[in-house]
């Protein structure tokens, strides 16, 4: 079983866009690897696929998660 690399190399950047909103860029894994770039479905944030991040980035990948504009770690919401 590989050592579990996302507990120990967990890290959320904050990135803004081009109109200064801005929104979170999850990391797990190893530096140095290739990242994967993980984007959720529209309307989910990227929370509720931490389990499965994790064991992509436990089998030895390096994962980005991108939150999605108007979910809950960006700075703009859905405008109704």
């Amino acid at each position: 079983r590989a050592r579990p690399l996302a507990k120990a190399a967990r890290l959320a950047v904050r990135i803004s866009a081009a109109d200064g909103h801005q929104t979170a860029l999850k990391t797990l894994g190893v530096a140095g690897q290739p990242p994967v770039l993980f984007i959720p479905a529209l309307g989910v944030p990227i929370s509720y696929y931490e389990l499965f991040l994790g064991e992509l980035a436990d089998a030895g990948d390096t994962v980005l998660g991108l939150e999605l504009r108007g979910m809950p770690n960006s700075s703009i919401t859905d405008c109704l």
